[in-house]
């Protein structure tokens, strides 16, 4: 047992830690066997509960019952069986009959027909709505839509979607909604139904509408129009359509939720169109020749398409679109498609047998889920309570568990569990929904009535919603079957008790933007998690001390902390048998503040040309501890205590800028601006400090305080000409007594003043 546990475990982490290795697992598709039908199989379905295929023979009056050992039997059922459709719920089998106008209705366990129901003309596709259980029949020789009472098994109301020639050819069902849709022949429309009050509206779709499937997480219907060579997409909620092109004559089509794709095979042109739902852009893949009917393969997200003319399917990789071809039988016209088997069965309408379609994987292993570790992309998941140390000593044990639907924003009600024990090819028990039925979230309980040997053994269980009333059997090359949820595995062993002794493991996650030197920049999240072995008594508590084990809190959800500095948290775990982990410490560091910065010098005030300007600042840091900084002056590096003279600076705005980081990343900025003026004070200083020439300095200096005398007194104009003059003399000792620099300051001063 502890072999097996470890060899599953190492199973499950290489798929989830390596996805590639899914596709070795998956392997290639195959025929695994041909089935003989009767004369003319036109469609098909899956009752997953039974794990049994049903094909209606068209021209031979009988229905094949195909089960999960590809074992066949043929039911007389009417005269003309076009199409076929089943309730897993309640394990019945519904099929009309296009030439008698008959629903007959069989039972899945006997396989005996129940009960027959005249439709009045040409009953043509069927829809089955789990929650309610009602049955909408079209009736293609009409104008009407069926309504079978499933309860009952008679008919309880006949709805006119139209005045002909509305004649309706496909239909489907959003259980969440309780509207029926019919593709109309003849009118070239669509009609909606109402479940409950029984109105219906028309709207428009494009030429020769044949096809029809339903997204019901977005409420979205897709409808393929033979003739005008598009589909039309209808808001279920607003009924504005959108009419997107595909290729030649599109029939039918298959919806994959989970990557919001709908997939078209194009009868005419020989190819399948890739809607994508988000943007509507369209990808073309080739398919064979004369393509009819769409499945996909939810487990490893393959489609599968006939090929009428090809007597061929294609397989299309959904992540990449490669494509191989499988030769089937003669004139293939529809499929369906059984995940708990991971197997597609092909209807070949000419050489009146069935192909079985199998993906084999490259290890020995079926295509299962586990408990622990759900492999499957369904959106109705259900998990396992596990046995202490997974062994029990009852020979018929009772399990529990959860079934979850994650459907949003429409989230189907779970109907049903069902269970098997060491296999999935046989006929599924019910368990006993214990908490939440007719809600999308459930606990079950399943008790096996039959004792167990000695030994290992595995449960597998299996949840179903309504989303089985998706179902659209329209006999032209359209044949949906209910899709369960994923099928959970638990392996388990029936002996003696083993007593957990081995205590829990406690993870810790610190959540937060990351600065330098291991120090965080934001508030913290600190997110604990725990494990005990597998098949142990189950985690019962976490706890948690900030303060060094003073006290402790029990660990529900994850936690912030806010406060700057060295934070330290204990943390353990204790399982319900009582084994205790040692207490684990764990440390982590916050620094959410920059550095803070002071900027003594420069101020943000005017400056003389002729002073001289100390750089001051002071920068401190008083949690992480600060660790650099950078000074610029005009873009320009400068020292703290470096003195500038301000004369070598332009006059006019300038600007000092001041950065600093601390240890832990956080970077603090300082900006000041200051400007540079001149007057008469600061040109006779200057004049003072760039002419040395006693005579020469002399006579400058008498020009500026004349000038000044001249400016107080506002003689402007006199002030000019005395400055003017200083200019001159400048300018002609330049490169004499005065430095060209220096007079170029002493240019630019006297012009400021002038100006």
């Amino acid at each position: 047992m502890k072999k097996r546990k470890i060899l599953t475990l190492i199973l499950v982490l290489s798929l989830l830690l390596f996805p590639s290795l899914n596709q070795i697992l998956i392997g290639a598709s195959n025929v695994i066997a041909t089935i003989p039908a009767d004369t003319g199989p036109y469609s098909l379905t899956v009752n997953p509960v039974m794990n049994e295929t049903y094909v209606a023979n068209l021209m031979a009056g009988t229905i094949t019952v195909i089960d999960s050992n590809n074992n066949s039997t043929n039911l007389a059922v009417g005269v003309f069986p076009i199409s076929i459709a089943v309730n897993p719920n309640t394990n019945k089998v519904y099929v009309a009959d296009w030439w008698y106008n008959y629903l007959y209705t069989i039972d899945g366990t006997t396989h005996a027909v129940i009960s027959s129901i005249y439709l009045y003309r040409q009953p043509r596709a069927i829809a089955v709505n789990t929650n309610t259980n009602k049955i909408y029949v079209a009736l293609y020789g009409s104008d009407k839509v069926a309504v079978i009472n499933g309860n009952t098994n008679n008919l309880e109301n006949t709805i006119s979607i139209g005045p002909l020639p509305t004649t309706p050819r496909a239909i489907a069902l959003n259980p969440n909604t309780n509207k029926i849709y019919t593709a109309n022949y003849g009118t070239d429309d669509i009609t909606v139904i109402d479940g409950n009050t029984l109105a219906t509206t028309r709207v428009a779709a494009g030429l020769d509408p044949r096809a029809i499937a339903i997204d019901i997480d977005r409420n979205k219907i897709y409808v393929t129009n033979y003739s005008s060579h598009n589909v039309t997409i209808l808001d279920g909620a607003t009924l504005n359509t959108t009419l997107v092109a595909v290729e030649k004559n599109p029939r039918g089509l298959a919806i994959d939720s989970i990557n919001n794709k709908v997939y078209v095979a194009n009868y005419g042109s020989n190819s399948l169109s890739v809607i994508d739902g988000a943007t509507l852009s369209t990808t073309t893949i080739a398919t064979g020749a004369k393509p009819t009917s769409v499945e996909i393969a939810t487990n490893y997200n393959k489609v599968y398409v006939t090929n009428y003319g090809g007597n061929s399917v294609t397989v299309v990789d959904g992540n990449t679109y490669a494509t191989t071809s499988i030769s089937v039988g003669e004139l293939p016209w529809a499929l369906s498609y059984n995940a708990n088997l991971n197997r597609i069965y092909v209807a070949n309408y000419k050489s009146n047998n069935v192909s079985v379609i199998e993906d084999t994987p490259g290890l020995a292993l079926a295509p299962l889920k586990f408990a622990f570790a759900d492999l499957s992309s369904s959106k109705l998941k259900v998990s396992i309570k596990p046995l202490p140390n997974g062994i029990t000593p009852d020979e018929t044990p009772i399990f529990e568990g959860t079934a979850t639907n994650h459907r949003a924003p429409y989230n189907c009600n779970i109907t049903n569990i069902f269970f098997q024990i060491d296999s999935i090819r046989g006929q599924w028990q019910k368990a006993t929904i214990t908490e939440g039925k007719g809600t999308p979230s459930v606990s079950w309980e399943a008790q096996l009535k039959e004792a167990l040997s000695q030994g290992e053994h595995t449960i597998y269980i299996m949840p179903l919603d309504a989303s089985a009333a998706t179902i659209s059997s329209s006999g032209d090359g359209q044949s949906n079957s209910p899709i369960s949820g994923n099928i959970a595995s638990y392996p388990f062993e029936v002996g003696e008790e083993v007593k957990d002794i081995t205590p829990p493991i406690s993870l810790i996650n610190f959540v937060g933007e990351k600065g330098e030197n291991g120090w965080f920049v934001s508030d913290v999240t600190v997110e604990l998690s725990s494990a005990d072995e597998p098949g142990g008594s189950g985690i019962a508590q976490t706890l948690y001390s900030l303060d060094e084990g003073l006290s402790w809190e029990n660990y529900n959800q994850p936690f912030v902390i806010s406060r700057e500095g060295i934070n330290q948290i204990q943390f353990y775990s204790t399982d319900k048998t009582g084994n205790k982990e040692n207490v684990k410490t764990e440390v982590f560091k916050i620094d959410k503040t920059p550095p803070e910065i002071e900027i003594v010098s420069p101020q943000a005030q005017e400056y003389l040309h002729s002073d001289y300007l100390l750089i001051s600042y002071a920068v401190k840091d008083e949690v992480s501890g600060f660790l650099s900084s950078q000074a610029l002056l005009d873009q320009e590096e400068v020292s703290n205590g470096e003195i500038i003279e301000l004369a070598s600076l332009p006059l006019g705005l300038h600007q000092f800028s001041l950065w600093a980081k601390d240890k832990a990343g956080n970077i603090g900025e300082k900006k000041v601006s200051f400007k540079v003026i001149a007057n008469f004070t600061s040109l006779s200083s200057l004049t003072k400090r760039f002419v040395s020439a006693p005579g020469i300095q002399n006579s400058l200096i008498v020009k500026v305080y004349t000038a000044q005398a001249a400016k107080e007194k506002g003689n402007l104009k006199i002030t000019q000409n005395i400055l003017n003059a200083y200019l001159n003399e400048v300018k002609a000792q330049t490169g004499k007594v005065i430095a060209e620099r220096e007079a170029a300051t002493l240019t630019q001063d006297t012009l400021y003043i002038i100006y």
